[in-house]
């Protein structure tokens, strides 16, 4: 995320689309709430109890005053021009791999708070048997020495199923765009993307791959869908997301799985 620095030493952390204001101050980042929040700050005192260190850990949630309070992870978070070349190489594929089971493995004794209020923007319709992040890409995702660490922005959070959350990060840390201005890999041959969603999908240790591909394109639609309502709805946000062009590029993105399917199913046997 970029800094504006504050008067007394705030930082103002921009970059992001979905949340209205976000400073960090030394070791803490303070956040507008909303009325998820209960259920996520559960959600992360759960993983800081198994010193999971994959999120920041919950410190206040003063709902009066709509702020709450997080630790601040310290490390670098790939936001807006050129990505690192360290992105893109299959160490880091791996490793991205390795902490989002790490974080759904988590979830398998996480009691879900009564009436919790799961934000549905991202979320699974029906729920599933993991926390999802719901937004894992690399604007979310922190790197420490080249490593990934960690992720933030968990107000997305929500049960789902895990290939719900496999999935779109295997459309943006494979990634599968097909654009030339956004992509890493040349758009001329399709190759190293089959190649790479099954090397995600082994350090994963995804074992059910017959629908992976049919999970991406409907991870897919599912954002372009948010997209559409939220801007109707008008929330700035998703208005801006829409004056950029972000809806027709997922469209022409779940025309390019579609394209290599095939290649796709054959590269996960």
């Amino acid at each position: 995320m970029e800094r504006v620095i504050r008067p007394g030493g705030e930082q103002q952390l921009t970059g992001g689309f979905l949340t209205n204001s976000v400073t960090r101050n030394g070791d803490t980042v303070r956040r507008s709430p909303g009325p998820w929040s209960p259920a996520v700050h559960a959600w992360l005192a759960h993983l800081d109890k198994l010193q999971a260190r994959v999120a920041p850990s919950p410190i206040e949630l003063d709902v009066a005053n709509r702020v709450e309070t997080l630790s601040y992870l310290h490390g670098a978070v790939p936001s807006g021009g050129a990505s690192p070349p360290y992105l893109w190489r299959e160490d880091t594929l791996k490793a991205v791999a390795h902490l989002i089971r790490h974080f759904h493995d988590a979830s398998a004794d996480f009691t879900v708070p009564p009436a919790a209020g799961w934000q549905p923007t991202g979320a699974y319709p029906g729920g599933g048997d993991v926390i999802c992040h719901n937004d894992l890409a690399p604007w979310n995702t922190v790197f420490v020495q080249e490593q990934p660490v960690g992720f933030i922005d968990w107000d997305l959070a929500a049960p789902g199923p895990r290939l719900w959350d496999v999935a779109f990060a295997l459309w943006h840390f494979t990634p599968l765009y097909g654009d030339p201005s956004s992509d890493p890999f040349d758009v001329a041959v399709f190759e190293p993307r089959a190649r790479r969603v099954r090397v995600f999908c082994d350090a994963y240790g995804l074992a059910d791959r017959d629908q992976v591909v049919d999970m991406i394109i409907k991870r897919q639609s599912a954002a372009s869908a948010a997209i559409e309502r939220g801007a109707q709805a008008g929330d700035p946000a998703y208005q801006r997301l829409w004056e950029l062009g972000a809806r027709d590029g997922i469209q022409r993105q779940i025309r390019y799985v579609e394209q290599h399917r095939e290649d796709l199913e054959q590269a996960l046997v």
